[in-house]
């Protein structure tokens, strides 16, 4: 276990001086990461929004008409399972941004104190932009829950 940390987050002769989590691959997959989990936050305020609009509309037409729901069908039953999902992984997103910043700025701190003379500065700025791109929308999304 400390070996394969070692290797993926401290630079040393083992990994050729390049952490292997601020390596292209890996930066990519923290960007990927990051963008889904802001596309499911922002979708969840959506979701909120929308089913609040919904469940008003289902009470006047169900009060007026004073008819059953429709049975539910299959794609009903996905929706609705997507809108839990989505209801459900809101508070989930700023600690998902909140850890993937912090294990750049662990590596990028690591990486720069450590063996300074042979780092290579493309990958250095690469890894604190994606961490600061996670810690801004971090800050963000927690200002937007706080807010509402």
């Amino acid at each position: 276990m400390h070996r394969k940390l070692h290797k993926h987050l401290i630079p040393s002769h083992i990994n050729a001086y390049r952490p292997h989590i601020l390596r292209r691959g890996s930066l990519l997959f923290f960007v990927a990461l990051i963008m889904v989990s802001e596309g499911i936050f922002v979708s969840n305020l959506f979701v909120k929004e929308g089913t609040l609009q919904v469940s008003q509309v289902q009470a006047v037409s169900m009060a007026a008409v004073g008819a059953a729901p429709s049975p539910a069908s299959f794609v009903n039953s996905m929706g609705r399972a997507i809108v839990k999902f989505l209801e459900q992984a809101g508070p989930t997103v700023p600690w998902t941004l909140g850890i993937v910043a912090t294990i750049l700025s662990l590596a990028v701190i690591f990486a720069f104190f450590m063996h300074i003379q042979i780092q290579h500065p493309e990958m250095l700025f690469s890894g604190a932009l994606v961490a600061l791109f996670a810690f801004s929308l971090m800050i963000t999304n927690i200002h937007i829950i706080g807010i509402m």
